[in-house]
This record gives C-alpha cells, sequence and structure tokens, in this order.
C-alpha cells in the first residue's frame, strides 16, 4: 500500500529561506562561503529541497541583501554594549540559563533573531567576557550579602525610608502580592483583567501604600515573575532538549 508523500514546501514560504536570510544578514554566511558548506550546515532545513535549487537561491538570497545594504534606508547597525542582544544574554547567565559549560555555537542558535545581527566570532567573545563578568559580580554580591547580613542582625532594617514612607522591601505587602499573582488572584491580562484599585482595597496591607506605589510594584513583580517563568522553562529546554 502506498504511503503518503509529506506535501514539500515551497521555498518562498519555507523555514529553510527565512533562516537563511538571517544567517546571510548576520554575515554568517557571505559571498565567500562554500554553497556546499552552507548546504549542509543546516540539514534539517536546506536538504528539503535539491541543491541546485539551493544554490540558485542562496546567490539570490546574497543579492538581494547587498542590494537593501546600499539603499539609503539601511538601519544603522547597533552596537554590541547597546543593543538589546548583550541585555538578553546577560539575564540568561544570571539565570544561570547560559553558563560555562555552554557550548557557544547553540547560544548563538538561540535567539536568531538576536544574536545573528553579531558575528559569531564577536559574539564569542562577547559571550566570555560576560560569563567573567556576572561571575564576578556575584563573588561580589556574596560578600556583600554576607556584610549586610551581618549589618542587619546588629541594625535592623527600618521600616520606613528617609521620607517616612514605608519600604516595600522585606514588607508583608510584597508577600501577599506574590501570593496573589501565583494564586491568580490578580490577572495582568485579559477579558477577566484585574483593576490595580480592586487589588489595592482587597488587603489592609496594600493599602499602607499609595495607590500608585502599589501598582507600580504590581508591574514590577508581574514582570518579575514572566522572567522567573521564562527562565524555567528554558532551563527545562537546555537540560532535556
Amino acid at each position: 500500500m502506498a504511503t503518503s508523500r509529506k506535501k514539500k514546501d515551497s521555498w518562498r514560504t519555507s523555514e529553510a529561506k527565512e533562516q537563511l536570510m538571517l544567517d546571510i544578514t548576520a554575515e554568517v554566511v557571505t559571498d565567500d562561503s562554500d554553497p556546499q558548506a552552507v548546504y549542509d550546515s543546516r540539514p534539517e532545513l536546506y536538504h528539503e529541497f535539491a541543491f541546485k535549487n539551493f544554490k540558485t537561491n542562496l546567490k539570490s538570497l546574497l543579492k538581494k541583501v547587498a542590494n537593501q545594504s546600499t539603499t539609503p534606508s539601511r538601519k544603522k547597525k547597533v552596537s554590541w554594549r547597546k543593543s538589546e542582544a548583550k541585555d538578553q544574554l546577560e539575564l540568561d547567565i544570571i539565570a544561570e540559563v547560559v553558563t560555562d559549560d555552554s557550548e557557544p555555537q547553540e547560544v548563538y542558535d538561540s535567539r536568531p533573531e538576536l544574536y545573528y545581527e553579531f558575528a559569531f566570532n564577536n559574539f564569542n567573545t562577547n559571550l566570555k567576557s560576560l560569563l567573567k563578568k556576572v561571575a564576578n559580580q556575584r563573588s561580589r554580591a556574596a560578600f556583600d550579602a554576607a556584610a549586610v547580613d551581618h549589618d542587619r542582625s546588629a541594625h535592623p532594617f527600618p521600616a520606613r525610608n528617609g521620607h517616612g514612607r514605608l519600604q516595600w522591601y522585606d514588607s508583608e505587602a510584597k508577600r501577599l502580592l506574590w501570593k496573589d499573582i501565583d494564586d491568580g488572584v490578580y490577572i495582568s491580562s485579559g477579558p477577566n483583567k484585574t483593576k490595580p484599585i480592586n487589588l489595592w482595597k482587597s488587603r489592609p496591607e496594600y493599602q499602607l501604600f499609595e495607590l500608585e506605589t502599589f501598582r507600580n510594584h504590581i508591574y514590577q513583580e508581574i514582570k518579575s515573575k514572566k522572567s522567573r517563568c521564562y527562565f524555567k522553562d528554558k532551563s527545562r529546554t537546555w537540560t532535556h532538549g
């Protein structure tokens, strides 16, 4: 009995074309690249197409990107120091999604929309620098934390700041907000979205803080929760992927 053959994707709408365009834009693939080597670099994508056709499409994309780069409207290249790629990589290192044991090429390929803007050799150098920077920060943080713990035991953390306002740090309101977010009491989006003022009115601990201050803390904690969830998922991907 004949088996049903998977319908072949057209090059124009394929993931292979999108990936090749990213690689060319990031200068991972250039005019000097060997077509066969490029074709074999991502067999799960490119080998779906005959090499002769792939080679023709490669030349067309190289020409297209070259023409785009000569237009007056070309986007100004962002420096690594000010880039979203650097910020994201540093977050991944802090969250231990990326570690000293991570394979640089795998890290580079994990976020092509950010990292492919930079040549791999430069990215690898920046990766090493950030790993070293975060390691040094952790060492200093551990030392500082020990010093802070010692100072707090002698001088308890004040409940109010210099302006007489309650401190959010270590407050019961902060702990309860974490719980309400985790328990789904506060819904940040969708048709059933919770209004900050309603949550603020729900607990006397919240009302110890001004509404505007409390609202800002809600947004901060939601952002923090999303980051934690992302890093947990990413860690599982890297561990089991």
